[in-house]
């Protein structure tokens, strides 16, 4: 159903990611210093916090979050030595389905801070990059004050960000005007995960075949007229997220990449994300063929 699968880390990775510079970016030194701004969330499936701390020579955020079985950590800190040279080093971690941005996010990173001082795995992306005394601008009280007002502001982006995802994938009641799905059922049967979602006047049934980096995907519809199905056939081959798609009739295949997300995150946001949300209308029929969820 389009690129659903990577609503929850694309949007972790906005907030906790992509902003950042050699100006608010870190080095993971302990102790982190004072604490001086804290934004937890907790809601439902997702739980998050963002914390920023600060020395007389440094200042660090942290930022993590669990959804679904997911996890990211974030930790980011910017460091003067006592040569007057500034150091920055940015730490992150993910699994689950958070692994699918670690290539953009690597190469977000490449592009902000060179290539050479990027090292990227499965699960990680670390930058480590020495600024010297000649090109980084002098430490005082001030500098270290607009560094922690940037990474309080970051920290309101992830928690704004997260809670968007707590909200979207939550029992509590949404759009009234919505159609609300009367039941939704998850069962896995070896790389085999089924999804049954039934509507007063719809139906559909998604069954994903797990292949490790990828997830074929095959939805079986009854009561979607024929030229919807042909809309939402037309989406998906727009979607760049999916590939190999084919239509037939009230069918549609399609694959996913996953980029090495375990089986077990996959299912656990069928079940405990995407049920309730459609369950108690947060999430509707309609958003998962034509929304662009990244």
């Amino acid at each position: 159903m389009k690129n659903t699968l990577k609503y929850v880390s694309a949007f972790a990775v906005a907030g906790a990611l992509v902003a950042c510079d050699s100006s608010t970016s870190s080095d993971g030194g302990s102790p982190y210093g004072a604490t001086k701004y804290s934004a937890p969330v907790k809601q439902g499936n997702v739980t998050g916090r963002c914390d920023v701390y600060a020395t007389s020579s440094s200042v660090t955020m942290i930022a993590s979050a669990e959804a679904f079985g997911s996890t990211i950590r974030v930790e980011e800190s910017g460091t003067w030595n006592a040569d007057g040279s500034y150091r920055v080093l940015v730490n992150d971690r993910m699994s689950g389905l958070f692994l699918m941005e670690v290539n953009d996010v690597c190469e977000s990173m490449k592009d902000r801070f060179g290539a050479d001082y990027v090292v990227c795995s499965e699960d990680r992306v670390v930058t480590d990059r020495s600024i010297p005394k000649d090109a980084a601008r002098p430490l005082d009280d001030e500098l270290i004050q607009e560094m922690v007002e940037g990474l309080t502001k970051r920290c309101d982006n992830f928690r704004e960000n997260m809670q968007e995802v707590a909200d979207k994938f939550s029992e509590s009641p949404g759009d009234v005007s919505a159609e609300r799905a009367v039941s939704c059922d998850v069962d896995v049967a070896g790389n085999i995960v089924t999804q049954k979602i039934v509507f007063p006047s719809r139906t559909v049934t998604v069954v994903g075949e797990y292949r490790g980096d990828y997830i074929t995907i095959t939805e079986s519809y009854t009561g979607v007229d024929a030229a919807t199905l042909q809309a939402v056939c037309d989406a998906y081959k727009s979607d760049a997220e999916s590939v190999n798609v084919v239509c037939d009739g009230a069918t549609i295949t399609s694959t996913e990449l996953t980029e090495g997300a375990p089986l077990e995150s996959i299912v656990s946001f069928f079940r405990d994300g995407m049920c309730p949300a459609l369950l108690s209308g947060n999430l509707t029929l309609e958003e998962m063929w034509f929304e662009d969820f990244e």
